[in-house]
């Protein structure tokens, strides 16, 4: 029984002496706190900085945090950008920080209702040293010169429909369904003697380099979490017409936003043959040296975005699992994922992977033609939901008279899904205005139906 001391300790009588001297008696006596302890709240700050470096990224370690405690990174040298993560951000960003342009950042961890103060606990400090590894393995995949014609022609361009990879260095692009889309051998587990996920970070709005070549960074409110758990790859090694990967984005820990919600996507479309001349465009984030850079090598425009313009040669499907498409146009080590384009339209037809002009005398992409890919496009929007079907209603030029309601031969209008699909659990929609038909004039949808709209408005109206 619980006691409290209210003077000097009794002593004790020589008969409770006895009593405690006797084999198997035990007697206890515990104290109870005169208050409760207080809970406090405050901020604890730490600088981080290193030597001879232009960017460096933070992975925190675990800490005792609360559901109201929050982090702000901000690096003083970068215009003050700043990101501010709680609880949640930390597990969704797998603890790692956008990047930061300079060589230090200051970190607050503002905390509430603690009896102690929680500390700042760091694992690892990520340089902008750890680029040169990732594009020599990215180089690798191309020739000394990748550019297919003796001039690059290459020239700068804005577009928030791809983003640049970190610390990787390839390119990521996002497809109406809410996707992203780049190469597989990207994410390839070995690079020299480290090992790990190396699609870390997807970068919209990435500003020109360092005149070294040396990549800088967007503000933090343009860069999002690569969740590692959505990634889909081709199976086995990557090779030229069977290198893809399809994965999903966090939000942003400012904004709140995806990749999709704060840019805009492509349309995937699958093709037979284009006419040999129809022009192709590759946009991605390439490096680049001509004209060489301050250090001799890379210079601003590498590793930030650029659109080549070219010619369509030929799809070629030399197995079930392989399917490639050829083209003449520039790439260098970087493009890596980038989207292969219509010219002219909002059309994707592939993921262009290898630059071979120097050696084959063309480039090649993994094409959407080949099946593994195309279901892995199709059903991302529900990896999590296996027994759930998917249709897509697109009222945009890929419909046809041929839709199906799958992602590359979508439902023109809400009719056409109502008609020709008996139950589908889940429908992903484009932005637009969709008429429908039905007998009484009135709409109705079957229980458990998910409408997914990945960006913009989307409205039903009876048609008259």
């Amino acid at each position: 029984m619980s006691r409290r001391a209210t003077g000097p300790r009794p002593r004790l009588s020589s008969c409770w002496i006895a009593l405690l001297m006797m084999p198997g008696f035990a007697w206890s006596q515990t104290f109870a706190p005169m208050t409760k302890p207080v809970k406090k709240s405050g901020v604890v700050s730490t600088t981080v900085e290193r030597d001879d470096i232009v960017s460096l990224q933070l992975r925190f370690g675990v800490m005792d945090l609360k559901p109201d405690d929050f982090l702000v990174i901000t690096a003083e040298d970068d215009n003050n950008a700043s990101q501010r993560m709680d609880v949640d951000d930390l597990v969704v960003w797998d603890r790692l920080t956008a990047w930061f342009n300079g060589n230090s950042v200051k970190v607050d961890l503002h905390w509430f209702n603690h009896e102690v103060a929680p500390q700042i606990a760091i694992a690892n400090v990520y340089t902008s040293e750890i680029y040169a590894q990732f594009l020599d393995l990215e180089k690798s995949r191309y020739t000394d010169k990748d550019a297919c014609s003796l001039t690059d022609r290459r020239i700068p361009t804005r577009d928030d429909r791809m983003g640049r990879l970190m610390p990787v260095g390839c390119t990521g692009f996002i497809m109406s369904n809410g996707t992203y889309l780049t190469a597989g051998h990207c994410n390839y587990p070995v690079v020299g003697s480290q090992t790990g996920n190396w699609m870390q970070i997807m970068q919209l709005n990435v500003p020109f380099s360092y005149p070294n070549g040396q990549p800088r960074h967007p503000p933090p409110e343009y860069q999002f979490p690569v969740l590692q758990a959505s990634i889909n790859t081709q199976s086995g090694p990557p090779v030229p017409g069977h290198d893809w990967l399809v994965y999903d984005c966090g939000p942003n820990s400012n904004t709140g936003l995806t990749p999709i919600q704060a840019g805009n996507f492509f349309r995937g479309r699958q093709i037979g043959e284009l006419s040999s001349d129809a022009r192709i465009n590759i946009t991605g984030f390439g490096s680049d040296n001509q004209p060489p850079g301050s250090s001799g090598a890379f210079n601003a425009r590498s590793q930030s975005l650029q659109v080549a313009t070219g010619f369509f040669l030929t799809q070629l499907a030399t197995s079930a699992l392989n399917n490639q498409i050829r083209y003449i146009v520039d790439t260098e080590g970087g493009n890596s994922g980038s989207p292969v384009i219509v010219n002219g339209t909002d059309h994707t037809i592939a993921i262009h992977t290898d630059g071979l002009c120097q050696t084959q005398g063309f480039n090649v992409g993994t094409s959407f033609n080949l099946a593994a890919l195309a279901t892995a496009i199709n059903q991302q929007p529900i990896r999590n939901q296996p027994t759930r079907t998917i249709a897509y209603l697109d009222g945009g030029t890929l419909a046809g008279a041929d839709s199906d309601g799958t992602y590359f031969k979508p439902f023109a209008n809400l009719t056409g899904w109502w008609i020709n699909s008996v139950v589908h659990a889940t429908l992903v929609v484009t932005p637009g205005d969709y008429g429908y038909e039905t007998l009484n004039g009135s709409l109705s949808f079957s229980p458990g139906l998910q409408v997914i709209v990945p960006k913009g408005r989307v409205s039903f109206w009876p048609r008259r």
